[in-house]
């Protein structure tokens, strides 16, 4: 008797570089999801154009259904490609998982009922916090279907890259050090999100 071929998982959201929370957290768990059997893709939405997107999403989603596709799970930050994702997963029949990374306010009407109606449709959401979980059910989520997983995950020995030589000097001959990175400086309420 032949064995049942892997789980096969479609994830959508951005890939290094740049080098992000989001990205590292994608590229760790593709690592992760190979040490533990799954079959996985990964459709990197950060590079389309914003007219491209909804087209690339349906045939990705549309293609890894008839390869025998068994989840997608997004990460992506935008609301119009979760309700596409979480629509098309409806009727193609996929199970629609996202991990949201964040929540932040909804002060525009439009963006509001997009992240409900998703919220509705999907198949599950990994909330980061309990923060963002409290934000998922005030926005319509089912309490069953939000669950807390904080975002971290520990970079697999086998994909660490070793620190360049003089990186390694440097820190050996300075203290304290400190570090800041930001790719896109965001604001919220008149306030950059990352103290920069």
């Amino acid at each position: 008797m032949a064995a049942s071929p892997a789980p096969s998982i479609l994830l959508v959201g951005g890939l290094p570089p740049p080098v992000g929370g989001v990205s590292v957290h994608l590229q760790r768990l593709c690592a992760r999801l190979t040490t533990e059997g799954w079959r996985w893709r990964v459709v990197d939405d950060s590079h389309y154009r914003p007219l491209l997107l909804p087209l690339c999403l349906a045939t990705e989603l549309l293609r890894h259904r008839l390869g025998g596709g068994d989840l997608v799970h997004v990460h992506s930050g935008n609301w119009r490609s979760r309700l596409l994702c979480a629509l098309l997963g409806r009727l193609l029949g996929l199970p629609v998982l996202f991990t949201l990374h964040s929540f932040r306010p909804l002060d525009n009407p439009r963006t509001r009922r997009l992240a409900r109606a998703t919220l509705r449709l999907c198949s599950g959401v990994v909330a980061v916090s309990a923060e963002v979980r409290a934000r998922c059910l005030e926005n319509g989520a089912r309490p069953d279907r939000v669950r807390v997983q904080y975002a971290y995950l520990d970079p697999l020995a086998s994909t660490a890259r070793p620190l360049p030589a003089a990186v390694r000097e440097f820190l050996a001959r300075h203290q304290p050090r400190l570090a800041a990175s930001a790719f896109r400086l965001r604001f919220h309420e008149g306030l950059g999100l990352y103290g920069l």
